[in-house]
């Protein structure tokens, strides 16, 4: 026999000793599980769903509101849920400024659609829905009716 001869009947040999290792090895194992061990355990550590985008116990009001021009403002109020709150807003359409533990004031910088959204301490969210008016202006000047006499000066405000 040559040593190319030799070479591949010890890798014939080699191949063969491994399958029939892994072969003995794997019918050590269970055939299947026992299904009443499954229902134990499940039984025991029941499955529950702990929702951090929604939360029955964290509300905010109003839960709509809706804005007419740049600048106008609405107070929103969170109750229950766990701990302290933090408050955002989903766009660039309107900042909150934390007026209160509860309570943020929402501003509208720009006019479009927004969300308003209050957080617990245990990540759950309540969100409220900022919408614009049919008939809201970009920009409000006030007073609406100045009333000028002669050499006067009107302060006026532009929103």
């Amino acid at each position: 026999m040559n040593n190319s001869t030799k070479a591949g009947l010890i890798i014939q040999v080699s191949v063969v000793a491994i399958l029939a290792a892994i072969l003995v090895f794997t019918g050590c194992e269970e055939d299947s599980p026992n299904s009443n061990d499954l229902d134990n355990y499940f039984s025991d550590h029941p499955f529950a769903v702990d929702s951090r985008t929604t939360s029955t116990n964290l509300n905010i009001t109003p839960t709509t509101a809706t804005v007419g021009a740049i600048g106008d403002v609405v107070l929103f109020t969170a109750k229950g849920g766990k701990g302290t709150y933090s408050w955002s807003v989903s766009t660039a359409n309107g900042t909150v400024q934390v007026k209160a533990t509860s309570q943020a004031l929402y501003t509208a910088t720009l006019l479009g659609p927004n969300s308003v959204i209050v957080t617990d301490k245990a990540g759950h969210r309540a969100t409220a829905n900022v919408a614009v008016s049919s008939s809201a202006v970009a920009l409000r000047i006030t007073p609406v009716n100045p009333i000028v006499a002669q050499s006067r000066i009107v302060a006026m405000s532009f929103c």
